[in-house]
């Protein structure tokens, strides 16, 4: 982690009206890699029995993790992300999401996670948190980290 966003305005790289937005505020820490963004955005994410998400953003050299919302379903998370208008052209070059410890079959990425990652060709990170193990999909390959909460 670098540091601290100063207070921006926000711009919508909208994907769809009336869906909880997931921004960019005045506490998101900077980080040196996309990775290292998703990991905290998932480490944010409360307990809970629906899904949470955000956006991991790249403009120019600065790497955001947005803030993690729930549309509050189970088994899927919609929203929209916002950037820091004044970061110029930025790009969401991650998703990153939670699966709840009541979802069947949580542990696995969906189709709807897979179909997502190979239509805009990055990165999706999930949290299972039965397990508390966080999961890559990339267009590519499915890699597996250690947990992000600590848990024992």
């Amino acid at each position: 982690m670098k540091k601290l966003l100063p207070l921006l305005l926000v711009s919508s790289t909208a994907f769809a009206s009336g869906f909880p937005i997931s921004s960019a505020n005045v506490s998101s820490p900077i980080f040196t890699s996309i990775h290292e963004a998703a990991v905290y955005g998932m480490s944010q994410i409360p307990l809970s029995t629906v899904e949470y998400g955000g956006s991991v953003v790249q403009c120019g050299d600065t790497i955001v993790a947005t803030e993690p919302v729930t549309s509050q379903q189970a088994l899927t998370v919609s929203f929209e992300t916002r950037v820091p208008k004044s970061f110029g052209k930025c790009a969401v070059v991650a998703r990153y999401h939670s699966h709840p410890a009541s979802a069947p079959y949580g542990e696995y990425f969906s189709t709807a996670d897979i179909a997502s990652a190979r239509a805009e060709k990055i990165p999706v990170y999930m949290l299972d948190q039965k397990t508390d193990e966080m999961k890559v999909f990339t267009p590519k390959r499915i890699t597996d980290s250690p947990g992000v909460r600590g848990r024992s």
